[in-house]
């Protein structure tokens, strides 16, 4: 059994009790929706999945990938905005492999 789904359901089932709203595909913080909790396809077709929810270490991710300045955009938490930035960040990490960007990642740990 997978307990890690019951805290999910939790969490999302009080939400959603709340709101009287189911919760939507890509639509929440850890089900797609954020820019720093995501899956993204590498040149190789092979995924990059980035965690990086806490502040330290999405400062550390976006200082890795070149781009400290989307530090900033993380931090906006509008869907609209995520989903733009999850666009931007697909653009990016799709011109190199995966093994690239592990290199660059593991390079500034």
């Amino acid at each position: 059994m997978n307990y890690n789904n019951t805290a999910l359901n939790v969490m999302y089932g009080a939400a959603s009790l709340y709101s009287n709203e189911n919760p939507k595909s890509k639509g929440e913080m850890l089900n797609g929706g954020y820019c720093n909790y995501q899956y993204y396809e590498t040149k190789d077709g092979r995924y990059l999945s980035v965690g990086a929810l806490e502040p330290q270490f999405a400062k550390v991710f976006f200082e890795s990938i070149g781009r400290p300045d989307w530090l900033i955009r993380a931090a906006d938490v509008s869907m609209r905005h995520q989903q733009e930035l999850v666009k931007d960040m697909q653009l990016l990490i799709t011109n190199r492999t995966l093994a690239a960007w592990e290199s660059i990642i593991e390079g500034n740990a």
